[in-house]
């Protein structure tokens, strides 16, 4: 049957019910409140680093940082029922079963070992993960657990089969309600996950429970903790948070939570106040802790590295010195100083033959351009002269047939020729003046002979000129031949040159390998950029959550204040919650650690800090606890039954003015319960024993 609901529809809550409000609602507080969004958090890191957003992001996403949104979360837990099966020593069945409504639920039996703890561990164990304070005996009875819880969206059974305990296996199904877990078959109910092993039933339950409650992680920087003891991160997830809900006499010492962890009690605080970004800045701490961490452990490497290296170095640098000593000696000895005056003469004779060679070659074109036109002007000189000459005598001969063929030419070309003037033999006109000028001829003749007087006038003096180019390539070949053998001579002869070079090869590698080995000073190593961003983010971070906290806070000390006094806390002024977890109580004017008051009012004001976490989370319209109190052995804390009495008696006040509030309490005492709670309220036997 579908168990009370945790706001009945006809129920109006007061002011300070479990209520949570919408979303919108959660915005408009949150921005009255000044609480940024996350985009206005990046935002303010990029102008202070002067990165764009982008790269602020990057950064976060690197690091494994996402910036959720800053609402509050809302949370609850309803314990419905709790089965278990098993088999007790001897064969006797064991079979335990019971349903839980909101309100005050008190487990009681006179005398102790009955099994008033083995029956809050039957609902721990499967909440949890793991039991807490089960004897190992009873342990070893139980076969089979089931728990149908109910969350703010669903309702869940989770089943734990521990018949093999060193396997266990852990089946959990959800509904949309605790009616159907048992009205629908398992094959219409939807299956979350079903694992084997201590471990997986852990992280099922872990997630499970953490993404129905809207918890993340928390991590906190472990300064000693890691493999080499230089610190590393620590995640604490739901076994750690259940601390808040369990609040047995084995965390006396602490107000919240039962993990004596530096800064875990106040980040437990902070968390279910949800005082915004706190577990995101958790988590940016340690990122910037394994940022610096990561530095040290570079600069840490460079100095082992130095010093490693130290001796080794000064042993290099001081035979560098040596040999740069002993080859400055050896440059400025004679054979080194003539080698290299002959190879610099080698050099310039080689120079000088070049340019020897290239002027034989231009001479050589020259003269060879001059035999042509000395050749050419003799061919035409010889032409002309014999054209005159032809002319002479064919001017003075009659012809009277081919001078070819020997063919008679005819009266005919005679007479052409004595009257129209057309040549005899060529049929061609005779010229006007009748016959060639004979000093035109000469004067041809006399031009051409010049030109050939030239041409061979020039062709002597190219030929001189390629003669002393020819001697002068000679002796610059001759020169540098006998500069090279100077050098072969010098350099053979030199033991000098060879020890000179030797000595520079050896320099060469003592000067290399301390370049390579050259170490960069562990001072002028700089943080991870990424640093930098992440404080940025964390600075941005850290004045949100002072400024929320620092108004829940205030009001927490004074719910915290009334609830103990109204709970039995006797003389009690004031106190004082400090965000770490510790808080301080004024007694009578006299200021007292938590540590130092009684084992009653330590449980009193860790019950009233549970509840003012409520009481403070209704007003804001979420709820950040799950408003879920289970506490074993009430009577062990008090001194005396009628401040038992008071203590119930004002729980079960509490419960009727916040109707989600669920306690589940054991006592060994049954009169601390007697005529306060309803008797269905009131867990007990009358057998030898409670199961």
């Amino acid at each position: 049957m579908e168990q009370q609901q945790l706001f009945p529809a006809h129920q109006q809550p007061g002011p300070t019910a479990i209520v949570p409000a919408p979303r919108q609602q959660q915005w408009a507080a949150a921005l009255a409140a000044g609480v940024p969004a996350p985009g206005e958090i990046v935002a303010a890191a990029a102008e202070h680093t002067g990165h764009d957003s982008d790269v602020v992001e990057t950064v976060l996403r690197d690091n494994g940082v996402r910036l959720s949104s800053p609402l509050a979360a809302s949370r609850h837990l309803h314990l419905a029922r709790v089965r278990v099966d098993g088999v007790k020593p001897g064969g006797e069945i064991l079979s335990w079963q019971q349903h839980f409504t909101p309100g005050v639920w008190a487990i009681t039996y006179p005398g102790n070992n009955v099994g008033k703890t083995s029956c809050l561990e039957f609902a721990v164990w499967p909440l949890r993960g793991a039991p807490r304070q089960l004897p190992d005996d009873v342990r070893t009875w139980i076969h089979r657990i089931e728990a149908d819880i109910r969350t703010g969206n669903r309702a869940l059974r989770i089943v734990l089969d521990t018949v093999d305990p060193r396997r266990p296996r852990c089946t959990i199904r959800a509904c949309p309600t605790l009616d159907q877990l048992d009205d629908l078959p398992d094959s219409d109910q939807q299956l979350v996950g079903s694992v084997t092993g201590q471990s997986n039933v852990s992280a099922l339950i872990d997630d499970v429970m953490r993404g129905d409650l809207g918890l993340e992680p928390t991590m906190m920087w472990g300064d000693k903790a890691g493999q080499d003891g230089e610190g590393a991160a620590q995640t604490y997830g739901w076994a750690s948070y259940f601390g808040a809900l369990y609040l047995n006499l084995g965390g006396a010492n602490l107000l919240f939570g039962d993990v004596a962890t530096a800064g875990l009690p106040g980040q437990l605080l902070e968390l279910f106040i949800d005082v915004p970004y706190t577990a995101i800045l958790s988590r940016i701490e340690v990122a910037i802790e394994q940022r610096l961490k990561q530095d040290r452990l570079t600069r840490r490497r460079a100095e082992e590295a130095a010093r490693a290296r130290s001796s080794e170095r000064a042993q290099w640098d001081k035979e560098a010195r040596v040999l740069r000593r002993k080859a400055a000696t050896m440059r400025r000895q004679d054979p080194v100083a003539e080698l290299a005056a002959r190879r610099t003469q080698q050099q310039e004779a080689t120079q000088q033959w070049k340019a020897a060679i290239r002027q034989v070659e231009r001479a050589t074109e020259a003269a060879e351009l001059a035999k042509e036109a000395r050749i050419e002007a003799k061919r035409l000189h010889l032409d002309a002269v014999e054209t005159h000459r032809a002319r002479q005598v064919m001017g003075l001969a009659e012809i009277d047939c081919c001078g070819r063929c020997q063919r008679a030419l005819g009266p005919e070309r005679k007479k052409n020729e004595l009257t129209d003037g057309i040549c005899r033999s060529c049929t061609r006109p005779l010229p006007e003046t009748g016959t060639a000028d004979p000093h035109a001829a000469e004067a041809e003749l006399a031009d051409l002979a010049g030109l050939l007087a030239r041409a061979e006038e020039d062709e002597k003096q190219v030929a001189k000129a390629l003669r002393l180019a020819r001697d002068r390539e000679y002796r610059a070949r001759k020169s540098c031949t006998k500069a090279g053998q100077l050098v072969e001579q010098t350099a053979d002869a030199s033991q000098v040159h060879a020890q000179l070079t030797e000595t520079e090869q050896a320099l060469a590698r003592l000067e290399g390998k301390l370049e390579a080995t050259n170490p960069q000073p562990a001072s002028s190593l700089q943080n991870s950029p990424d640093t930098a961003v992440l404080q940025a983010v964390a600075a941005q971070l850290t004045r949100c959550v002072e400024q929320s906290g620092s108004a829940l806070f205030a009001a927490l000390d004074q719910e915290i204040r009334d609830l103990s006094a109204r709970f039995g806390v006797a003389n009690l002024d004031s106190v004082h919650l400090h965000r770490t977890g510790v808080i301080t109580a004024v007694k009578a004017g006299v200021r007292m650690r938590f540590v130092k008051l009684t084992p009653g009012d330590r449980l009193r004001m860790r019950i009233a800090t549970v509840i003012a976490l409520l009481r403070i989370g209704g007003r804001r319209g979420t709820i950040g606890h799950p408003g879920l109190l289970l506490v074993d052995s009430i009577g062990t804390a008090e001194t005396t039954v009628e401040d038992g009495r008071r203590l119930v008696r004002e729980l079960a006040s509490v419960t009727q003015e916040m109707p989600g509030l669920q306690v589940i309490l054991t006592t060994a005492q049954p009169a601390m319960v007697s005529g306060i709670l309803p008797t269905n309220q009131v867990i007990t036997s009358s057998q030898a024993n409670l199961f």
